[in-house]
């Protein structure tokens, strides 16, 4: 199955943005395969990603990975987003942190990062809050 996904990303993904949901179940979908397989596919594509000048967004089920799974993960991707709820006072919000983004983060001064409160409504995407992280 992933031999055939990395052929038809070959052939399709070029120039595109493309959304894989779920790496969770690739891995669940096959028995024989591994989750060093997954890890090396990821990392494969990774690579064909920069060279078709691309984007490729994968969504993983983090609840279903042991920390270690996690980490090789977050390490052969160029960046991961992390959605979470928070809760203040008597109302929920969905945060969207990015945790890892090879090339920028290292760069950003300790005292410039910030949390955004996120929204998707009738409007689209929106930035309802920043929150500076010290």
């Amino acid at each position: 199955m992933l031999t055939t996904l990395a052929d038809e990303l070959d052939a399709c993904a070029p120039g595109s943005l493309v959304a894989i949901d779920s790496l969770t179940d690739l891995l669940a979908t096959s028995e024989d395969r591994t989750w060093a397989d997954i890890v090396l596919f990821v990392r494969g594509l990774t690579k064909a990603t920069t060279a078709w000048e691309g984007v490729v967004l994968l969504h993983v089920n983090r609840e279903a990975l042991s920390e270690s799974q996690y980490g090789l993960l977050t390490d052969a991707v160029s960046g991961t987003m992390e959605s979470a709820w928070e809760s203040g006072g008597s109302s929920r919000t969905r945060t969207m942190i990015v945790k890892h983004f090879r090339g920028v983060l290292p760069r950003i001064e300790a005292e410039d990062i910030v949390r955004f409160e996120t929204d998707i409504g009738p409007t689209g995407f929106d930035i309802s809050d920043v929150q500076k992280i010290r």
